[in-house]
């Protein structure tokens, strides 16, 4: 069966100029009417003109779809989610190695510098002489034995008017150096210290 689609524009089907008062319609449209049994197409002012041999508003047939059209531009970044929910807490650890065994004291004890010579605390040991570096601003202290491979002294300074340093140490002998807290300058005074070793 051959169909119409209604609205088809039919321009040009006519070479003879043929043209109509209310052809087309005020929308633009050219309506007609087609006869099924010898194949007649008639233009026509409206449907109401078709005879009951014509057929008319017939729905053509579907045709090809059409190609994909291009892709549209990038939308808009969207609203942040809300924020999930906090994940159940995660089993425990292996247990990391022991660490090192502390190192055995080597020496210890208090130094003092009252201005007429250094004088060393009474409960001392493994410090055989202690001797101020004027070059150096430095005290330096020689053990009564050259003491092991690794030994790490700390020294801490007596009273608040300086601090105590570590300047250098080997196997021999360590180094102090006394900054005063208020000029920033090396100085002459107490510190306590003590060596471990491994």
């Amino acid at each position: 069966m051959k169909r119409l689609m209604v609205g088809v524009l039919l321009g040009g089907l006519f070479a003879g100029g043929v043209a109509y008062a209310a052809i087309p319609d005020a929308s633009g449209l050219i309506q007609g009417c087609y006869k099924q049994a010898s194949g007649q197409l008639r233009v026509v002012e409206s449907a109401s003109d078709c005879s009951s041999a014509e057929l008319w508003n017939q729905r053509g047939e579907k045709g090809d779809a059409g190609p994909v059209g291009p892709q549209g531009p990038k939308g808009d970044t969207g609203a942040a989610g809300p924020q999930g929910t906090q994940g159940a807490q995660g089993p425990p650890g292996p247990q990391g190695p022991a660490g090192p065994s502390q190192g055995a004291i080597y020496a210890y004890g208090d130094v003092g510098d009252n201005g007429t010579g250094i004088v060393t605390g009474p409960w001392g040991r493994g410090v055989a002489n202690v001797t101020y570096d004027t070059t150096r601003s430095t005290y330096v202290l020689t053990y009564s034995v050259r003491g092991p491979d690794v030994c790490v002294p700390v020294v801490t300074s007596i009273g608040s008017a300086y601090y105590a340093t570590l300047a250098g140490y080997d196997a021999d002998e360590f180094d102090v150096k006394l900054i005063d807290r208020a000029t920033g300058s090396p100085g002459r005074g107490w510190f306590s210290y003590i060596v471990a070793c491994t």
